[in-house]
């Protein structure tokens, strides 16, 4: 036993320990000579060998953290050094990786950055997709239409006075108004009430499948299926038609309905107007092919208009070409081609065109 009450191994421990702590922290000691100096880089080339070896052997069972026990270094005699030397190597590592994920995820362009991240909330966001609805009126009282309102703005939905800002219309029954030829030419949906009641019972707006308008009793009057109208319409529009794509219509003096409704459903089933008479002849006798659709007012005022639409070749079909043409989604060229005067053409038109009235603000109410 030596001086203070050690053993000669643990004074070899300690002085061990104290060599590997010049290999780490390397203190600015001078040597006494070379005996000393030479035994001190053997230790240091051996400690050395001892770290390589150690890092190797244990590189994946340590975790950066971990350190061994007392009772370890003891039994094996492994320097403190390795454990140090260890732990600064994984960190060195742990660092390098930082860096090159973070150098990543600079390489990415902002905007794939932005697309996955709005990928992502899509998914997460199960509103996305929820159809957003417009709703347009006609027929009907104005109260009834504002209760309507209320209750289509309290789910959610929309509601509009002007058919092009709409894509479903609620009808109680067939109405041959302005919104209701506009709405079935361009394409908007056609419900009955029942679909608002039931997005009130599910408080929330429907899809409109198996709410579409049904009117038997009108559908016999005027000879048509609204169904199958909508069918074809919708036949058409799939290549970019409607019912008047191509056609020009001049529309004579005395029509009803009046000039400016009749511009509005023309156009909304893909029509275009004319404001004056050709100055040459028709194309052909087929008034398909004639280029000019004709369209006699009452018999009166557009008197002299025939007379020169006549002249130069063009025949002359009563609002009824317009009107059932919009409602069965089809040309019909002959059953409503018209002679001279025949004022019966005008009065039918008239009983069975809704115009609607004025509002002081210039607008059609229905």
């Amino acid at each position: 036993m030596s001086s203070g009450g050690r053993s000669k191994v643990e004074e070899e421990i300690e002085s061990e320990d104290d060599d590997q702590m010049e290999v780490d922290v390397q203190p600015q000691v001078k040597s006494t000579g070379k005996a000393k100096t030479a035994a001190k880089d053997g230790r240091k080339r051996a400690v050395e060998l001892h770290v390589a070896t150690d890092e190797t052997d244990n590189e994946d069972k340590m975790d950066v953290d971990e350190a061994p026990s007392a009772a370890a270094t003891s039994n094996s005699k492994r320097p403190a050094a390795a454990a140090a030397a260890k732990k600064a190597t994984r960190k060195s590592k742990a660092k390098v990786t930082k860096s090159e994920s973070a150098a990543s995820a600079l390489s990415t362009p902002a905007a794939s950055r932005r697309s996955s991240s709005s990928k992502s909330a899509a998914i997460i966001d199960p509103d996305q997709d929820a159809p957003s609805f417009t709703v347009l009126f006609t027929g009907g009282s104005k109260a009834a239409h504002d209760a309507d309102r209320a209750l289509v703005a309290k789910l959610g939905g929309e509601t509009t006075d002007q058919w092009q800002d709409a894509n479903v219309l609620i009808v109680d029954k067939v109405r041959r108004t302005v919104k209701f030829l506009c709405s079935l030419a361009s394409g908007i949906d056609i419900v009955s009430p029942a679909w608002l009641a039931a997005s009130k019972k599910a408080k929330r707006l429907m899809p409109t499948d198996g709410h579409a308008l049904v009117d038997r009793e009108m559908e016999a009057k005027f000879g048509f299926s609204l169904s199958q109208s909508m069918e074809r319409r919708g036949a058409m529009m799939e290549h970019g038609d409607r019912v008047f794509s191509g056609l020009r219509f001049f529309v004579c003096s005395g029509t009803v309905p009046a000039l400016h409704d009749m511009k509005e459903i023309i156009a909304a089933a893909g029509g275009s107007l004319v404001h004056s008479i050709p100055g040459t002849r028709a194309k052909s006798q087929d008034a398909a092919e004639q280029g000019l659709v004709a369209i006699a007012g009452d018999g009166v005022a557009d008197a002299d208009q025939r007379k020169r639409l006549a002249d130069l070749g063009y025949a002359l079909h009563s609002a009824e070409f317009v009107l059932s043409g919009v409602l069965k989604q089809e040309l019909d060229w002959e059953t409503h081609r018209v002679g001279q005067v025949k004022e019966e053409d005008a009065v039918a038109a008239s009983a069975s065109f809704a115009t609607g009235r004025t509002t002081r603000r210039g607008k059609r109410s229905g």
